[in-house]
């Protein structure tokens, strides 16, 4: 449905509100193309190796109108997307309204029988990617946080009858994606009903998948946090050997990654805001973007460890190996955050058509018009705030204040343009230099 109506982003400091008044009757018409919009930019397609990255919305087009929870929760988020993106404050609101029915719905299916129906799992995933467009308030963060409870719980309900069809197999990747991140975040340990789930899913997965093997480390990165976190891994020495020992997995899965997870490095001849450096890479696919970033914030989070340590060593008391270890680390986190960077300009920003060129003879998924001078910005997928973690952490770890600015300034570019509120909070939390806390 097209409209003729136009606004204005009010010119308040927290960038997210805006001016566009639409009739009661133009917001119900909205429902479809909203949820059509968003189903288009935030799913992949569904066929071929089972991944996540909310690939499993990809079965909802057929079933939305069945269920009250699944379709109040999907209106909530498509609708705040909807919003954002022709600058509605009505809709938002709607959406809003949206939101806390399903919260309702979702609390009180958790407490009864319904909390092991597929509905109520992916309303649970939804609701968290609603917390992710509209998050204006860092405290507010904690509510993805509990959502992630409700879905463990849900999942610990449901048990090994969660793996007994493909479409909902389609759902784990993306639940024990969302769990393994939040356990990172949160520095605690994975659930062991979690782990004994995904041992049984393990038998109808693809395990040779680098996604996979990466969600193996995962699990270790998530305890070793923890054990650092709980007082149950002490000394200096013995914290740096242990990340060192699990740095070293992440490595070698990155040099043995095969080829089709391999993505190209393309120079620029002249500078650009877009790009931080001289150069930048291609994906053949956002997923795979994913897991590279997913390794290297990954491996920023062991690295960092690793210096801390070294530090609180005295001076007099350090080792030859301590020195090699925190210049290694130092070398590895420089190389680590440029990568990170080098990742965004091919899904926000319009480079240069020359570049897209290089491109031809590749896989035909490549995002071309990502490389148009004349694209839209609507090339630019909403989900891609998968990306966001990772180069969070490259602003927050990176010795370069010229480096985090530019991060600073893209995640503000990746809230206007994709309308996900969250990148204005990462963006203000790098700018004022304080911690988020979960």
């Amino acid at each position: 449905m097209a409209t003729t109506t136009t606004g204005t982003l009010d010119s308040s400091p927290s960038h997210h509100l805006f001016r566009v008044s639409l009739s009661k009757e133009i917001i119900k018409l909205a429902n479809c193309p909203a949820i059509d919009s968003s189903l288009s930019t935030h799913c992949l397609l569904y066929y071929g190796a089972i991944r996540g990255s909310s690939k499993y919305l990809s079965l909802l087009s057929n079933v939305v109108g069945v269920d009250k929870i699944h379709l109040t929760s999907l209106t909530a988020v498509t609708l705040a997307a909807y919003a954002y993106k022709v600058q509605s404050s009505n809709l938002l609101q709607e959406a809003r309204h949206q939101y806390g029915q399903a919260l309702q719905l979702v609390t009180s299916a958790i407490s009864g029988k319904e909390a092991i129906k597929d509905s109520t799992i992916i309303s649970i995933l939804l609701l968290s990617t609603f917390e992710t467009l509209t998050n204006t308030n860092p405290k507010s963060l904690s509510h993805i946080e509990a959502h992630m409870r409700g879905l463990n719980t849900a999942i610990n309900l449901r048990g090994y009858h969660l793996m007994e069809h493909r479409s909902v197999l389609q759902l784990f990747p993306q639940m024990y994606s969302c769990l393994f991140m939040n356990c990172l975040l949160c520095s605690i340990r994975i659930p062991e009903e979690l782990i004994n789930i995904r041992k049984c899913a393990a038998t109808s997965l693809d395990t040779i998948d680098p996604s996979w093997k990466m969600s193996d480390i995962v699990m270790k990165l998530a305890n070793f946090r923890a054990d650092v976190k709980d007082g149950l891994l002490c000394g200096n020495r013995n914290i740096v050997n242990a990340a060192l020992e699990i740095d070293s997995e992440i490595s070698s899965l990155a040099e043995n990654i095969p080829v089709q997870w391999r993505f190209k490095i393309l120079s620029i001849k002249e500078k650009s805001k877009l790009v931080f450096g001289t150069h930048y890479h291609v994906y053949s696919d956002l997923g795979i973007a994913y897991i590279w970033n997913y390794i290297r914030a990954s491996r920023l989070l062991l690295r960092t460890e690793i210096r801390d340590q070294l530090r609180s060593i005295p001076p007099l008391s350090l080792l030859p190996i301590d020195v090699y270890n925190y210049q290694q680390s130092t070398k590895v986190l420089q190389q680590m955050t440029l990568d990170i960077c080098a990742t965004i300009p091919q899904y926000f920003g319009h480079l240069s058509a020359e570049y897209g060129d290089l491109l031809l003879g590749e896989r035909s998924t490549l995002q071309e018009n990502a490389f148009s001078s004349k694209a839209s910005s609507d090339a630019i997928p909403p989900s891609a705030y998968f990306l966001f973690w990772p180069l969070f952490n490259a602003g927050k770890m990176t010795d370069s204040d010229i480096q985090r600015d530019w991060i600073i300034d893209r995640c503000r570019y990746i809230g206007t343009k994709t309308g996900v509120q969250q990148a204005f909070i990462l963006a203000d939390t790098l700018e004022r230099g304080v911690e988020i806390f979960f």
